[in-house]
């Protein structure tokens, strides 16, 4: 009777702790997500300063979310749609998607949360750098300002903000209870 009862006990634990281990891990994986788009801009960032020429993360929509894309400026006018489609800038390495690397994790925004600082007045998707969904960095170390917002599963949300001037990157993550958007 005794085990009886401590595996009634055990199985009651789980059953409550459980619902708390899936929520973790959610905001694990999306903080992952968002720390490795971060690097992702860093390293290209890198890139363009090596190369002494642009470089651009390329975001393309698909089912089911986006697909991201480094390409270099091979012509010197900066990362153009019109360039990538002729050959002329080049994809650098292997295209990449986060939903891959971080199941339930991809880039997405709820209309119910709220867009951070200088987005706030943009288009309702989940990429907005300058007037589209290329981010580019400069030999200079300046970039493109804008965001990524990423969502997980579980409805929690991050972004990876770039800010322009400095190129500098921030991981920020919506805290719903209070309604805003913090630094991480």
């Amino acid at each position: 009777m005794d085990e009886a009862l401590a595996a009634a006990l055990v199985a009651v634990l789980l059953g409550l702790s459980l619902p708390a281990l899936t929520a973790r891990g959610d905001t694990v994986r999306l903080l992952g997500a968002a720390r490795y788009l971060a690097g992702e801009v860093a390293r290209a960032r890198a890139l363009a300063v090596r190369r002494g020429a642009a470089v651009g993360l390329r975001f393309l929509p698909e089912e089911g979310g986006f697909r991201v894309q480094v390409y270099a400026d091979g012509n010197g006018n900066g990362v153009r749609q019109t360039d990538i489609r002729r050959g002329i800038d080049e994809p650098v390495g292997a295209e990449f998607r986060p939903r891959d690397l971080f199941p339930g994790v991809r880039i997405a925004r709820d209309p119910a949360v709220p867009r951070i600082g200088s987005d706030a007045a943009g288009a309702a998707g989940p990429v907005r750098f300058g007037s589209g969904a290329t981010l580019t960095l400069t030999p200079l170390g300046t970039a493109t300002s804008g965001t990524v917002y990423l969502r997980s599963r579980g409805g929690h949300h991050a972004a990876v903000r770039v800010l322009g001037a400095t190129g500098r990157v921030r991981v920020l993550t919506f805290e719903a209870g209070a309604g805003e958007w913090l630094s991480r």
